[in-house]
This record gives structure tokens, C-alpha cells and sequence, in this order.
């Protein structure tokens, strides 16, 4: 019994001081958002003023939804009628993001839920990295300091400020830590951790899940270089099959139970799947990985000036001022501390002089050269070496909405921590190895080649529209003015004007809706600067607007700023509606259901 007491001990220490690691790092990399978050600000939000800013809205929804219709969290999409008065919507919210989401808008005001979100990604990266170090054996140094490398690096800080999904690579270390189980493991109870360590890698994020099913050979490739495992190949079999069962029941309820029955928009129009209909999309070519970005630094957030490494600097401004035609920083972000590839690099010297004699270390340090590689090819565009014979080419026809090649590169980062742990804890240890493995050491060596001086971008969360809440009773359909479309005017319709949505439920016709409904609207009411500016001189727009709003029938209008404001203040008394000075006009009674599409009255 002592030597229980003892080595539970031992462990709940070992985890309380990773925690405390991954906390302290996470708020300081995280930092000034990590201040806001513990502030509880609702003026500022962690990000770089695009994708993420329309967050807020969603996590209100996700809330609202949780306490109306909860039946809804449990199927592969998110219904919301709320939104597009026609159909609704069906919202691919990953496990984590909505399950997470939700339990952090019960402690944190709704404009922090994206930072929370983020910050227990970064804990649950570093903890699920060392679970696969600890089940692996290696020391605890080193386990700690690859933890850390793991849960927060360039590419996690340039997902953190606009795709906070994607912070969550937690998924990788799951995968390998199943297969150890099912294929080390002889007991139901290393079986059944399997089936929990890959189900919980199901949580994350669909890009991640599509791309580690294109790339599900490579994991029965490292089942089959484990010890052991063509001795016993059928138990082998048998006990990954019961492993992954799991897993592949989530996936597929999920592709199949999209929406509830009852819900207007049907599961296969809320899929997207089937070759593209561009041979080559220019996304996979603007959004390619280059081999030197896995040498720079932190180039989402323009940290050319505080680099303190002056060659890596160099690397960042050549990466900068070489984006490409429509490239931009967070998606070029797949920079690896070069501690790791000092060592990696090391390690393949090691193995190719045939100076690692252990076969099992020999076996996996190849294994996880090969993924990195094939992670690194992944990452690269769909030309590379030619068009039809690369790996992004083919996953971009298989699963369309997988088009930013980049995004393969966390592979590469992962698989060159893995050679890194197998390197240090091969068992020939040379004085120059032993001091790495030595407490503190490693952890130190990452932590001083990559230190947080760069603060995260910080962005004015604009008010909502109170007189939209849904505190004042049932909201019919309206329309934000001029037509702005989520699919046309990314900047303003979905980063500013859906933000201050937050707090609504009032369905409108700019949201969602058919492609060709919206090029006709948006002929007659053109989303530009341009058109805003002659609206005082219109009297033909504003008849136009007055026919549609009575025909339709519409219940409100929010005028984008810089509409004129006596401009938009007369329409609304022409419609008799009450008008705000945040540009929003409401009807008196604003329940009244759309009898007409918005083409059939124009």
C-alpha cells in the first residue's frame, strides 16, 4: 500500500506541474488575450480582426440553442433556424467547439468564449502529447518539454488569432497512443484506453479528421513496425477492430444523422463532397506550403521586428514580402523551433552511419522521418512534382473543401518531435544527450528558441444591436442593407455585421441562400463604399427598398455604417418603423412571416 500511496503521488505531482506549465505558458503565449479573458472584457476579442470576430455570435447561438433544444448537440451538424429564413442552416461545429464553446459561455462573458476555447486547446495539446511520451517511457524532461513544444508553437498562435478550431492538434498524439495501446497492450483495460484515446481524436476539428482518414495507411504502417506485432497479427487485428469501432461509429452517425428530421435543410445540402469542379483549385496554389516556411517564425503575427534569432528574421521578411498573389500569414505559419531541427537533423545523421543499434528505435526514427516527409509533401502545392502525382492533389479531389495544403504541415512539426523523443531515448546516451535529457534542460533550449515577445492581436468587438435581442419578443426576417452575403463580402458580412448579431435570433435573407438569388440582389443593391455614397441623392433606392420590405413582407433593416443616416432615418418613417441611433429600423410588430422571395417582389 506505501508504494501505491507513493507512486499515485508521484503522478498526480507530475500532472499538477504540467498543468501548472501548460497554464503559465499558455497565458503568456496568449497574452493580452489571456488578460481578457480573466478581465472578462466584451469590448476586445483575441484575434486578427477577420474569421474569428463572427465567433461571439455562434457561441451565443450554441447557448441559446443548449437551453431551447438541446436534442440538437447530438448530431453531426448544428441545426439553426435562426439564421437563413428559408431553410436554416446546418452549422459544422466540431465536438470539441461546441461541447467546450458551450461550457465556457456559462463562466465567461460570450465575446471571451473564443480565447477559452483556445486556451484549453493549448492544455489539452500538451496533456495528450504527454500521455503519448509517458506511455512510450521517455524522461520525464523530456516528456515535459516536448509537451510544451507541442501544445504552443507558430502554427498554434497563427490558428489561435482567426481559425480557433485548428488549435486543437490534440488529435495526432491520440492516434499514436491507440495504436501503442492495441498493439503493446494485452489486457481489455489498454483496449478499452484505445478506444477512448481515438475517440476522443474525433473531436477535432473536420479538417484534421478528413485529412487523417486520406492518411490512415501510414498509422497501420506503424502498427505494423512495432514489436511483436506479425507474431500475433490476428489478435493484433482483432483488438484494433474492436479499437477503432468507436470512432467509426461517431464519424459515420455524424455523416449521417446531419440534422434532426424535423429541420428544413436537408443532410446533403449541408455536405460538400465529390471531385471540385476546378481540376486544381487556385487555393491549393496560393495556400501552399514553401519548404522555407518550416524555418521561420511567428509570421501571422508580422514579427519581423521581434525575432531574436537575426537569422531566422531574415527567413520571416523573405516569407513576408513573398506571399504570393492573395497569400497571406497565418496560413504560411508552419515554422518548427529549430532546436527540433537541429536534433531531427541529428538523429537522421545517427541513423543513416548506423549508429543506432536498438531496432525498435531504428524502426520508429525512420517511421517518423517518413511521416514528416509525407506530411511536409502533403503541405506543398498540387504540382509538386507535377499536377495529378501529389498527394494534395488527390485529397483536394476526394474531399473538395480540403484546399489550403498548408495546413498539412502540423504533420510535419509532430512527426519531427516524435524523432526527437525517439532520438534522446535511445539507449546509447552521449554526454551532449545526457545533458538534454537532464530536468529543465530541453524544456529551456525551446522555450528560450521560441519565447512569447510577440503579443497577440487584439480587435474591437463593435456593440450589438440591442434592438434586435431576443429579449424583445419573436423577430421576424430581415435584411442587412446594402445586400451583403456571407459567400460575396466576407469582411463585412460575416467578421463585422454577424458579431453584432450576437444576442439575436432574427433569421435574415443576407445570410445564407442560394448563389444565384444573391448575384440578382446584390445587382440591385451592390454592397460597396460606392453605392452607400450615393444613397442621399436616391430617391429610386429608396422606393426599391420600401417595395420590397412591404412585399416580402420584411421586419427590420440594419443600415451598414456609413449609410447617411437622414438617408435611412426617412425610410424608416416612410415605413413607420422605429429607428436607432445604431442605424438599426425595427417594425412595431415584427412577427410578420416571409410570404415572397426577395427576386419575386424586385
Amino acid at each position: 500500500m506505501p508504494r501505491v500511496r507513493a507512486w499515485l503521488s508521484s503522478k498526480i505531482l507530475t500532472y499538477c506541474l504540467l498543468l501548472g506549465l501548460l497554464v503559465t505558458g499558455g497565458y503568456f503565449y496568449l497574452f493580452p488575450g489571456s488578460l481578457a479573458l480573466l478581465e472578462g472584457r466584451t469590448d476586445v476579442v483575441m484575434s486578427d480582426g477577420t474569421d474569428s470576430m463572427s465567433q461571439s455570435f455562434g457561441y451565443d447561438m450554441l447557448k441559446d440553442l443548449w437551453q431551447n433544444n438541446p436534442s440538437r448537440f447530438f448530431y453531426g451538424a448544428i441545426y439553426y433556424d435562426g439564421a437563413d429564413p428559408e431553410k436554416g442552416t446546418a452549422l459544422w461545429y466540431p465536438l470539441s467547439d461546441r461541447w467546450l464553446g458551450l461550457l465556457a459561455s456559462y463562466v465567461f462573458p460570450v465575446e471571451q468564449v473564443s480565447t477559452a476555447y483556445v486556451y484549453a486547446l493549448i492544455v489539452l495539446n500538451g496533456l495528450c502529447m504527454f500521455l503519448l511520451c509517458s506511455y512510450l517511457g521517455w524522461a520525464r524532461a523530456v516528456g515535459f518539454a516536448l509537451s510544451f513544444a507541442w501544445a504552443v508553437n507558430c502554427y498554434v498562435r497563427a490558428r489561435a488569432k482567426v481559425h480557433t478550431a485548428m488549435v486543437g492538434i490534440y488529435h495526432l498524439p491520440l492516434i499514436f497512443l491507440g495504436v501503442l495501446l492495441v498493439v503493446r497492450g494485452r489486457s481489455w483495460r489498454s483496449l478499452l484506453a484505445a478506444m477512448v484515446a481515438l475517440l476522443l481524436a474525433g473531436t477535432t476539428a473536420h479538417y484534421y479528421l478528413v485529412t487523417c482518414v486520406f492518411m490512415s495507411p501510414l498509422f497501420v504502417i506503424f502498427a505494423l513496425v512495432q514489436p511483436g506485432v506479425r507474431a500475433r497479427w490476428k489478435k493484433v487485428l482483432l483488438r484494433f477492430t474492436l479499437a477503432v469501432l468507436p470512432l467509426i461509429g461517431l464519424l459515420a452517425a455524424n455523416f449521417y444523422f446531419v440534422v434532426p428530421p424535423y429541420a428544413k435543410i436537408t443532410s446533403e445540402e449541408s455536405k460538400s463532397y465529390g471531385v471540385g469542379e476546378a481540376d486544381v483549385s487556385i487555393f491549393q496554389m496560393v495556400y501552399a506550403a514553401r519548404p522555407i516556411d518550416y524555418l521561420g517564425g511567428d509570421i501571422a503575427l508580422q514579427n519581423a521586428q521581434s525575432e531574436i534569432n537575426p537569422l531566422r528574421a531574415l527567413v520571416n521578411r523573405h516569407i513576408l514580402a513573398n506571399l504570393g498573389d492573395g497569400g497571406n500569414p497565418h496560413e504560411r505559419t508552419n515554422g518548427i523551433r529549430w532546436t527540433i531541427l537541429i536534433l531531427s537533423l541529428a538523429a537522421f545523421g545517427f541513423l543513416i552511419s548506423g549508429r543506432i543499434q536498438e531496432r525498435v528505435t531504428r524502426n520508429n526514427l525512420i517511421f517518423f522521418l517518413f511521416f514528416g516527409f509525407f506530411g511536409f509533401w502533403l503541405s506543398l502545392a498540387p504540382d509538386v512534382p507535377a499536377v495529378g502525382f501529389s498527394p494534395s492533389y488527390w485529397l483536394y479531389h476526394l474531399f473538395p473543401k480540403i484546399r489550403v495544403p498548408a495546413r498539412a504541415g502540423i504533420m510535419v512539426h509532430f512527426g519531427l518531435l516524435m524523432v526527437t523523443g525517439f532520438f534522446l531515448a535511445e539507449p546509447s546516451l552521449r554526454r551532449w544527450k545526457k545533458v538534454l535529457v537532464f530536468p529543465g534542460v530541453l524544456f529551456l533550449l525551446l522555450l528560450a528558441d521560441y519565447p512569447p515577445l510577440e503579443e497577440m492581436p487584439m480587435a474591437k468587438v463593435a456593440p450589438a444591436y440591442s434592438a434586435l435581442h431576443r429579449s424583445h419578443g419573436p423577430c421576424g426576417v430581415g435584411m442587412i442593407f446594402p445586400f451583403v452575403s456571407a459567400s460575396l463580402t466576407w469582411k463585412l458580412g460575416m467578421y463585422y455585421t454577424v458579431q453584432r448579431m450576437r444576442g439575436s435570433d432574427c433569421p435574415s435573407l443576407n445570410a445564407w441562400g442560394d448563389s444565384a438569388k444573391i448575384v440578382r440582389l446584390e445587382a440591385i443593391f451592390p454592397p460597396t463604399s460606392e453605392f452607400i455614397k450615393t444613397l442621399s441623392s436616391s430617391s429610386l433606392t429608396a422606393d426599391t427598398v420600401e417595395r420590397l420590405v412591404r412585399c416580402t413582407p420584411l421586419n427590420w433593416l440594419v443600415f451598414l455604417d456609413g449609410t447617411p443616416v437622414d438617408w435611412a432615418g426617412a425610410l424608416c418613417q416612410r415605413l413607420g418603423w422605429s429607428f436607432s441611433s445604431d442605424l438599426v429600423c425595427v417594425a412595431p410588430v415584427r412577427n410578420k412571416k416571409l410570404e415572397r422571395q426577395p427576386d419575386q417582389c424586385l
